[in-house]
């Protein structure tokens, strides 16, 4: 095909899934920390839940998801709601407060983009804490 003629792309614009390293994927990390004052709260037992806050960046719907422990994985590029539960085995599960990191208030829950983190990569990170702790 000549230049002036134009060009063909099979372009896919790939929010997930993993890369050609198959220890990376094209989605963002979220993680949550425990609030530097309530050491009660085992990560594991942490129970992150992500909703979409309308289109993803590439304009589709997105899926919420809801993941155990203080790290999400490959999480697709746009604005989400997050909330988090602390859910011990035997123990009633219970909501948690949570917040950007080190930013604002504590809530049941709230709002936050990704931020672009290097030139491959984006992350969210999270505080979490018992209500009506610190």
């Amino acid at each position: 095909m000549l230049g002036q003629e134009g060009g063909l792309r099979d372009f896919q614009w790939r929010l997930t899934g993993p890369t050609v390293d198959p220890d990376r994927s094209y989605g963002a990390t979220v993680l949550a920390y425990s609030d530097y004052s309530d050491f009660s709260l085992d990560p594991q037992y942490m129970e992150l839940t992500l909703t979409p806050d309308g289109p993803l960046i590439d304009g589709t719907a997105g899926k919420t998801i809801t993941s155990m422990g203080d790290l999400v994985e490959d999480v697709a590029a746009g604005r989400h709601t997050y909330s988090a539960r602390y859910v011990d085995p035997g123990e009633p599960a219970r909501d948690l407060e949570i917040r950007v990191r080190d930013t604002g208030d504590y809530a049941g829950d709230g709002n936050g983009r990704l931020e672009q983190i290097s030139t491959t990569g984006q992350q969210l990170e999270l505080q979490v804490r018992s209500i009506g702790g610190g």
